[in-house]
């Protein structure tokens, strides 16, 4: 899939993989101990592929959420 393709999902996608992402500091937290691990990171996005049934590339997506409601609502729970 090339940058330039849309990862489309539905609302209640976007919450479980913001949800799922939420869980795993080490994929997005740069002060945690095993960002900087390739290995750990392509470990935890794998199991979040695996979790969400989708053979698309999530990081992209997940990226496209930072600044959703979604992303929001869960920094606030």
């Amino acid at each position: 899939m090339s940058r330039s393709t849309q990862v489309t999902f539905s609302p209640e996608e976007d919450v479980k993989l913001a949800e799922l992402v939420s869980g795993h500091p080490c994929i997005f937290n740069a002060q945690h101990a095993l960002y900087k691990n390739q290995g750990v990171r392509d470990y935890v996005w794998q199991k979040i592929s695996e979790d969400m049934n989708k053979n698309e590339i999530l990081k992209e997506k997940a990226n496209d959420l930072n600044d959703s409601p979604v992303a929001i609502y869960l920094k606030n729970k």
